[in-house]
């Protein structure tokens, strides 16, 4: 071998030196935030923008709905980022107070683009920490659909296991609130729906989206705004993840 070759060699192993370096640090800063130890890291985004200082909604007029009736996130409006939110740091507040080891991929306020999250959470998943994504939304489509929905890619993967358990968990709390839960068993006998959504088709992890009842309904939205029913959804993506932590291999 002659000095060049030599000197490109010596450099590719210092690079991957550093690379592995990096990678064991980032995983140890990971857990040492919080002391957290877990099987798998859980990557917690929450659909759309907050509401700034001076109280505009961000996103809107999108992911938003008046009811001209009732009282929601700013009088009639209900704004499905703020609600995301909530659940969204519910959520990791019993992640943290449980040491499991999760990361925020949404900002107060401002939404992430698409291809952003895409490339966190695949960076994660594939040099930190193996990971599962919970991508939190609530649903629209027409103002009279009801119900509690959750979304994979297309085909049998990881991330129907972990659809169907949730959608068991919300299931418990169903007739209590009097929301339906939607279902898609007819194409492969799974509880989850699948659709190619960018954030579950263009990740490399174990990928659910959780549509939590529909914001355009007047009953729904309604719902959404208690604070028990909040309770019971953050304490049923908990229950699903600490499933996923005895039951899912990836």
């Amino acid at each position: 071998m002659n000095n060049k070759k030599r000197r490109l060699a010596e450099m590719d192993k210092a690079f991957t030196d550093l690379s592995n370096s990096y990678s064991k640090l980032r995983k140890e800063f990971l857990r040492s935030e919080y002391n957290a130890k877990s099987k798998y890291c859980y990557i917690i985004s929450a659909g759309h923008s907050g509401v700034d200082a001076n109280g505009n909604y961000l996103t809107a007029p999108n992911k938003m709905h008046d009811h001209k009736r009732g009282t929601f996130h700013n009088g009639t409006k209900f704004y499905e980022g703020v609600f995301n939110r909530v659940i969204a740091d519910g959520l990791c507040k019993k992640l943290k107070e449980a040491s499991i080891v999760y990361k925020k991929l949404y900002e107060p306020v401002l939404d992430m683009t698409l291809s952003y999250k895409k490339d966190q959470v695949n960076h994660i998943h594939t040099n930190i920490q193996k990971c599962i994504l919970i991508d939190l939304h609530s649903n629209a489509f027409d103002g009279n659909a009801r119900g509690f929905r959750v979304y994979t890619s297309k085909g049998q993967t990881a991330s129907d296991k972990i659809a169907t358990n949730l959608w068991h968990e919300v299931q418990k709390f169903s007739d209590k609130y009097g929301f339906k839960m939607g279902i898609q068993s007819y194409l492969d006998k799974d509880n989850d729906y699948e659709e190619q959504l960018y954030m579950l088709r263009m990740t490399a992890c174990p990928a659910i989206l959780p549509e939590a009842l529909f914001f355009d309904n007047y009953e729904d939205a309604t719902i959404l705004m208690r604070e028990d029913f909040q309770r019971d959804y953050v304490q049923a993506l908990f229950n699903n993840i600490m499933w996923c932590e005895k039951n899912v291999q990836i």
